[in-house]
Formats: structure tokens, C-alpha cells, sequence
């Protein structure tokens, strides 16, 4: 899991919105397509995620999805063991559900 986190398959999915919905706000009409961001879901993960001041001057991403400059604070298969509390709430590798 914790390889598919950091790197995932697929970089998201799209779906159609089957009735009108409102999320945070913002109104989605029954019919829209909508793009879910794999490597959003895993990097906003809200166990994990301290807001946008936990990401380093020069870098694009949060240490603990930044592989390339901090392998050892990224690459943490033990954050996916049952005993760990802070386990992360949100995984998605391929997506699920009807395909468009």
C-alpha cells in the first residue's frame, strides 16, 4: 500500500455525477463529469496533511510524499499496520465503481 500511496497507477479517475450534489460549497449538477486526483487524495491525506505550510521552501510536495529528496520520511510501510492509530483514512489505487 504505502508504494501505491507515494506512486500510484493511476493519477485518478472520472466519473458522472448520477444526481446534483453539493460538496464544501461547490454545486455539481447530475450529468458533470468529475476527476478524482489519486495524488491529491493520498498527499491531502488529513492524517497526515498540517496545512500548506508543512510543505519545504523549493519543494512541490509534504515530506511524507516527497520520495525523491526524502525517501526515508516517505517510505513508511509500518503507517499501514492495524496497531498504527494514525494509519491513513484514504487510499486509492484504481479507483472503483462504474467506469465511464
Amino acid at each position: 500500500k504505502e508504494s501505491s500511496r507515494i506512486l500510484p497507477a493511476s493519477k485518478g479517475v472520472m466519473r458522472q455525477a448520477l444526481r446534483p450534489l453539493n460538496l464544501n460549497g461547490v454545486h455539481i449538477p447530475a450529468g458533470a463529469h468529475v476527476f478524482i486526483s489519486t495524488d491529491c487524495l493520498h498527499c491531502l491525506e488529513p492524517t497526515l496533511w498540517q496545512g500548506p505550510g508543512c510543505i519545504p521552501p523549493g519543494r512541490d510536495v509534504p515530506p511524507y510524499m516527497d520520495w525523491r529528496h526524502n525517501l526515508k520520511e516517505a517510505f513508511q510501510p509500518a503507517r499501514w499496520l492495524p496497531s498504527n492509530p494514525n494509519k491513513p483514512k484514504h487510499f486509492q489505487t484504481f479507483g472503483g465503481g462504474s467506469h465511464l
